[in-house]
């Protein structure tokens, strides 16, 4: 079920947790009784849309004066008006055909793409702020598609065009068409603010078997939430104190159940912090009623020992699996590994979510279409919009499953083969729910209650844990609240914008080709495709003789090979670090164009940096970004014990000895723990070591887990982990175990230290009460090709542009506005004031600097990195995970030893490596799996 905080939003387009719709090819839309003057051909031929030809005119209704002069083209000046759509990055390659379709059609009006990425901070590390983003993306654009939710506030402020009136006076929009209460009000005064795309279908799952033998009658239409918490206890078991069977998992984190209690024990949660009182009878109330539920196993909670509540994980869905839980939220089962090896032995149903007694924002908030305040055109901009809500649009990442979320009109729902998906009994309970009565109109929701149910759920878990009373944990929570909102309120505030919105000037998008210019396409993926095409621009402008143009590949693609890559592009920015043999096939050795440039100076890159890209004496690619560890502290931590900072001249005892000392011991639900890391950093710790667990390279290697030195170094880690980290197993070498423990712990500043690839600041804007800063890790005074991971340019090797392609990449090597938390590869780069300024981050700067230092010391060819392209390290983990969780580690390294000397040997019969894991370990849980299980990896968070 998809909510409304702003972390959910953004996590869902960043991770691509899910997409929405069926693959199948959608029916002919009959017709829907729109009228309609002739139709065009759809874009898109699987979705065959009838698109009016020549619209009737929509009267003009009385929409005031322009709120701004926007950057809007006029038809004044005898040119198209100009809408501008905003639409983030990904969502280009959809709506792009859609767009070429309606300008064509509408000669009179022309529609361009304004991508909102820099809204969303996206690759910056930057938080966004619910409250500043409505603003800048009706300023931004004429319309949009926001993928955040219409708070009251931005309808008080004046940001949205109520469509209304646009509505009314367009003969050919259909309301009936629309399922009821797609279109209800939004304010008090009835005023339409979003033309809706997709509604979200509030329905839960339920295991058929559990409840009939728990002799429950069939669920209703009119339950209520007492009604569904009932059956959840009566489906529960216990043996002891031991939950065999759970009644319902929403999440797994007790949230939805909390503030559920919290709403009908009268505690608002959605006011400003300031007016947040949590040491309160009701609020009180509210986490005894969760954690009765809880104790009774009449809900799922799970809770570390640390006291951090976590959300949806690998063991909630084994549960369902097993049939030990009886109600959970549709799609759980679909969002991890294996997903066909996940399908239940029992008989799936499906019921209704109860909307009495439940928060109307549970019920999820509707994708849709909205229109600037600002924008000087609104009749232009609404025949736009209501041209869209025509089109079927599969939408990548809209967080819900096949049953979750709908086309907001009848015709288009029937269209998509929506209800060909479901079962009898699903699509009545879908219909039921279509057709109940509206939920009342959304409470304001601001960053605030991130603020505030972060901290409620710390004293939750020290309660579900036992650590705490209940009033004793709201007190420590509401003495937190206070003095978070005292740090916030030394925090400079973004001051709303009270004056009319104004739309920016769009930029014509189209550059012209000058004659005879040389044409490349340069591919790119996902994040810094809005600075690649400014940039490109820039590029053109000042190189008339080379046109460069910018070939997004997002997620909606299934991810190409390096090879397709370069044969269906001319220069590429590649993301990972290719193999050798896909370099030397598919791209050209940039050796001789280097060579043949006198302005430029390879001896700007630290030979480490290079070692990625280099094959004897040639070059096949140029590296711009780099990876490198990083030491993230609490520097407030620190000063407060009186410690000195971390070094590069560190060693792992110093390590060993600066977590023991920041580790406070203690209660688990207030410890501050010296280490964690959100998964696995053996590797790391026996690189440091000097304790490799494998020698040789290509056919010739082999593991040594049990020679002395690894074993030692893996007892390092185990040692630091057990005492002083939160830390009871590892995490991330297993696919579907990723843990949100270490995030939370370090976000609330509970945690010491922790090791990163890049640099990243917990809490973005907003102080999360303590001052993070960054070091060098501890290095021992040399580095290992496990270090360095780099991305750069390529060229390849088939294009017949390579001197166009070497000019445009060399521009970008100077550039540091993608580099997306990573460092520059080109030393100059690294010391230019915008690096400085993009990362004001305490130490960042000095942190890149140590590392030169470091590398300055070590002879060429020192960090070439040996072939270890068989090696799954799968088994080496594993053996310390047991080992950690009280396992005989020499024991546990012999087996995991000899499986992986077995896999090597089939891997070397030419076998393919997910066959060869499965062959010898049939429980295998790793990233080895044949490419069609790769799509269902997740774990399910919410």
């Amino acid at each position: 079920m998809q909510r409304h905080p702003v972390l959910s939003l953004i996590l869902m387009v960043l991770l691509v947790l899910s997409a929405c719709g069926s693959d199948a090819e959608p029916p002919p839309l009959p017709e829907t009784g729109e009228p309609s003057s002739g139709t065009v051909a759809n874009p898109d031929p699987t979705n065959p849309t009838p698109i009016p030809a020549n619209p009737t005119p929509i009267p003009a209704p009385d929409m005031g004066s322009p709120a701004g002069d926007s950057g809007s083209g006029s038809a004044g000046d005898g040119g198209p008006v100009t809408i501008g759509f905003g639409v983030m990055e990904f969502q280009r390659q959809t709506y792009e055909p859609l767009v070429e379709s309606f300008n064509q059609e509408n000669p009179d009006m022309q529609v361009q793409i304004v991508p909102l990425d820099q809204v969303f901070h996206l690759g910056t590390g930057r938080s966004p702020r619910i409250e500043e983003m409505m603003q800048q993306i009706v300023s931004a654009a004429d319309t949009a598609m926001p993928l955040v939710p219409i708070r009251p506030e931005d309808i008080q402020n004046g940001y949205l065009q109520d469509l209304k009136p646009l509505m009314d006076a367009d003969p050919q929009f259909d309301r009936s068409d629309f399922y009821p209460n797609a279109l209800a009000p939004m304010s008090e005064d009835g005023g339409l603010y979003l033309l809706p795309e997709l509604l979200p279908v509030p329905v839960l799952s339920y295991n058929k078997s559990l409840w009939a033998t728990s002799g429950l009658p069939a669920p209703a239409a009119d339950w209520t939430w007492d009604d569904l918490t009932a059956a959840a206890e009566q489906m529960a078991r216990k043996r002891g104190d031991t939950v065999e069977t759970y009644g319902m998992l929403l999440g797994g984190g007790g949230t939805i159940e909390l503030l559920v209690e919290l709403d009908r024990a009268g505690a608002d949660m959605f006011v400003p912090m300031e007016q947040v009182t949590l040491n309160t009878p009701e609020v009180e109330a509210a986490i005894e009623q969760v954690k009765s539920l809880s104790d009774s196993g009449a809900i799922y909670v799970n809770v570390t020992e640390s006291g951090v509540v976590e959300f949806g994980t690998a063991e909630a869905r084994d549960l369902i699996r097993e049939g030990r839980i009886g109600i959970w939220q549709p799609g759980m089962l679909q969002s991890g590994p294996d997903t066909d090896a996940l399908a239940p032995d029992f008989e799936e149903g499906t019921m209704m979510f109860p909307t009495e007694g439940v928060p109307s924002f549970f019920f999820g908030t509707p994708m849709g279409y909205i229109m600037s305040s600002g924008t000087r055109h609104p009749q232009e901009a609404w025949r736009w919009l209501s041209f869209l809500s025509r089109q079927y649009i599969d939408q990548p990442f809209s967080g819900g499953t096949t049953v979750t979320q709908i086309s907001a009109r009848r015709s288009l729902a029937e269209r998509s083969g929506y209800w060909n998906e479901l079962d009898e009994e699903t699509a009545a309970v879908v219909r039921a729910t279509l057709e109940h009565p509206a939920a009342s109109l959304p409470p304001g929701i601001q960053n605030d209650i991130n603020e505030v149910m972060q901290i409620l759920r710390k004293a939750q878990g020290a309660v579900l844990s036992g650590q705490q009373d209940t009033r004793a944990a709201l007190q420590d929570a509401q003495s937190e609240l206070v003095q978070r909102v005292a740090e916030l309120q030394l925090t400079p505030e973004p001051t709303p914008q009270t004056g009319p919105i104004v739309v920016a000037t769009l930029e014509p998008e189209a550059e012209p080709v000058q004659a005879g210019a040389a044409e490349i396409t340069f591919a790119t993926f996902w994040f810094g495709a809005d600075d690649l095409r400014r940039l490109a621009k820039e590029f053109n402008e000042q190189h008339p003789d080379i046109f460069v143009r910018i070939n997004n590949i997002t997620a909606l693609q299934e991810m190409p090979e390096f090879a397709d890559i370069a044969d269906e592009n001319d220069c590429f920015y590649w993301l990972g670090e290719p193999s050798a043999e896909d370099l030397k096939a598919a791209a050209l050795d940039i050796k001789p164009l280097i060579d043949a440039d006198a302005t430029f100076n390879l001896n700007d890159y630290p030979a480490a940096f290079l070692a990625a890209y280099q094959q004897g004496p040639a070059l096949y690619g140029l590296p711009y970004a780099v990876n490198l560890p990083v030491l993230s502290y609490n520097q407030t931590a620190f000063d407060d014990l009186g410690m000195e900072y971390p070094s590069i001249a560190w060693t792992l005892d110093d390590f060993m000895a600066a977590a023991e000392r920041l580790d406070s011991g203690g209660d688990e639900a207030s410890r501050r723990y010296g280490y964690a890391e959100n998964s696995t950093m053996l590797m790391y710790f026996l690189q440091r070591a000097g304790a490799l667990p494998t020698q040789g390279s290509g056919d010739s290697l082999q593991p040594v887990f049990t020679d002395p030195q690894v074993v030692e170094g893996i007892q390092f880690y185990l040692d630091l982990l057990r005492n002083y980290s939160p830390h009871k197993e590892l995490n991330g070498y297993r696919q579907g175990t990723w843990s949100s423990e270490a995030f939370q712990l370090t976000s609330e500043g509970r945690i010491g230290m922790w090791i990163q690839g890049g640099v990243f600041v917990f809490g973005g804007n907003r102080s999360r009460g303590f001052t993070q800063a960054v070091a060098p890790p501890p290095l021992g005074g040399t580095m290992t090709a496990e270090d360095v991971s780099v991305r750069g340019f390529h060229i390849s090797a088939t294009t017949d542009q390579a001197g166009a392609c070497w000019e445009w990449i060399r521009s970008l090597s100077n550039d540091t506005s993608m580099l997306q938390n990573a460092f520059p590869a080109r030393l100059s780069a690294a010391d230019s004031p915008a690096f400085a300024e993009e990362n004001a981050q305490a130490g960042t700067v000095e942190v890149f600097r140590a590392y030169r230092e470091v590398l300055k010391t070590m002879p060429a060819g020192s960090v070439t990195q040996p072939d270890r392209s068989q090696m799954d390290n799968y088994w080496l983990i594993q053996a310390a995970d047991r080992a950690l969780q009280g396992g005989d580690l020499v024991r546990e390294l012999e087996a995991a030893q000899q499986t992986t000397e077995q896999f090597l040997a089939c891997v070397r019969t030419g076998e393919e490596k997910s066959t060869c894991a499965t062959q010898v370990d049939p429980d295998y849980k790793g990233f080895n799996v044949p490419e069609e299980d790769e799509e269902g990896e997740g774990d399910g968070a919410e």
